[in-house]
């Protein structure tokens, strides 16, 4: 990170808005409050949002209705700035060339949530849609962003799977309701176990796909600008199918049998100031807004996929002398281990699994680069295998972990 003041500007939908949150939960605020945290020469982060619920791409859009006044008008769900507004739009402070930091969504509105939720609606058609704007559009967007704000680090992210095998089914039709509107809803729990199949399906075909289409264009766009772009996924930090709504643990807001929302924003003022303005807004939908959005810890995981791009986890390289190390006989080894980027001796301890001469399991510790003197030797475990429907007798070699203080457990890749 450049400097002791960080400028973070934030564009996109209500994902990266942070639906239903509050500020301090917001992804976007603690990736703000990590950034000086885990790097001692910033001492401060600026952030500039203007992403809000619902905005599209908006690519080619150049609609530009009179901005809502009546807080908070990043809850309520509506198309206008789009995206590309939002960039265009924006003038300082700080100064474009003066930010450092661009964190950004976008391609959901622009597919559609209805389509995604509607089992009329094949993967086909969805896959037509996520390339026109995960993919195209985005890259329209990028290339705006780089020239607009020429020495910001761009960070995309990307979406999850709203429904999945283990989401509620009795909770279904409430919720279609809160995400889409009462009016516009097909469903209706009648149907639902017609609808249920084909909608999981659409909801994780779009999460994989729109991910694979907004990576691509990043990292496209990346190698023709040779700009520092990356993308984000929140799907490997935990926030995957087992966390999609009305599941046991989920990690977005569902929504209460009664129809009410999980989140305590109270939209319902600027929700009724919308829909008087502006036809693309639905009152019903708007005070249910946070449906579907990720929660506290959905938000999380997005923090730490972004975390993990501006301050990537150390790793340990680790090395065996000799190499292979023999079977059977006195042997005396040293693992090495190095910072994998820096490559600085590291200091650790190695967890060795050896076997007697019974084969059973020995452990042993010694330090990184250190000597250490033994028989090493092959265990015999017994193991059921389901096709013989027998127990049989499995020879494993030893192996071992490196350990050391800020770096994760490293395997040793001993050589026999």
């Amino acid at each position: 990170m450049p400097g002791a003041t960080v400028n973070m500007l934030v564009l996109g939908d209500s994902a990266i808005w942070g639906q239903g949150l509050q500020e301090n939960e917001k992804f976007h605020s603690l990736v703000q409050a990590a950034i000086p945290a885990r790097n001692p020469a910033v001492t401060s982060v600026t952030k500039v949002v203007l992403a809000h619920s619902g905005a599209k791409i908006g690519s080619g859009d150049f609609t530009n209705p009179a901005p809502l006044t009546v807080p908070p008008v990043g809850e309520v769900p509506t198309y206008y700035p789009t995206i590309m507004q939002q960039c265009q739009q924006f003038t300082g402070p700080p100064a474009p060339a003066e930010v450092d930091l661009i964190l950004v969504d976008g391609g959901m509105n622009d597919v559609g949530v209805m389509r995604v939720l509607d089992p009329n609606v094949t993967t086909t058609t969805l896959e037509t849609h996520m390339v026109n704007y995960c993919y195209t559009a985005m890259k329209v967007l990028l290339v705006e962003l780089e020239r607009k704000f020429p020495n910001a680090r761009i960070i995309v992210t990307g979406y999850y799977p709203i429904l999945s095998s283990q989401s509620n089914p009795w909770l279904f039709d409430a919720f279609g309701r809160g995400v889409v509107g009462a009016a516009l809803w097909l469903g209706g729990s009648i149907f639902w176990e017609w609808m249920k199949q084909p909608l999981i399906v659409n909801c994780q075909y779009f999460a994989g796909r729109s991910s694979w289409h907004l990576w691509l264009a990043v990292s496209e766009e990346r190698i023709a600008s040779n700009r520092q772009i990356d993308f984000a996924d929140p799907r490997y930090f935990g926030l995957d199918e087992s966390r999609a709504a009305l599941t046991t643990n989920s990690w977005l807001w569902g929504i209460n049998p009664d129809g009410s929302p999980q989140d305590t924003v109270v939209r319902q003022p600027a929700c009724n100031e919308a829909h008087a303005a502006r036809s693309d807004v639905d009152v019903f939908a708007c005070e249910r807004a946070s449906t579907g959005h990720p929660n506290a810890q959905g938000a999380a995981a997005y923090a730490n996929a972004i975390l993990a791009i501006l301050f990537p986890p150390r790793r340990l390289t680790v090395s065996v002398a000799p190499s292979p190390v023999p079977l059977g006989v006195p042997t005396s080894v040293v693992v090495s281990a190095e910072d994998a980027n820096t490559h600085a001796p590291v200091v650790g301890t190695v967890k060795v699994r050896n076997f007697d001469t019974l084969g059973k399991p020995v452990y042993a510790e010694f330090n990184t680069g250190t000597a250490y003197a033994t028989t090493f030797r092959e265990g015999r475990v017994r193991q059921f295998d389901p096709e013989l429907r027998k127990w049989i007798l499995e020879l494993i070699s030893p192996g071992g972990v490196v350990n050391a203080t800020g770096y994760p457990s490293a395997e040793v890749p001993f050589v026999w």
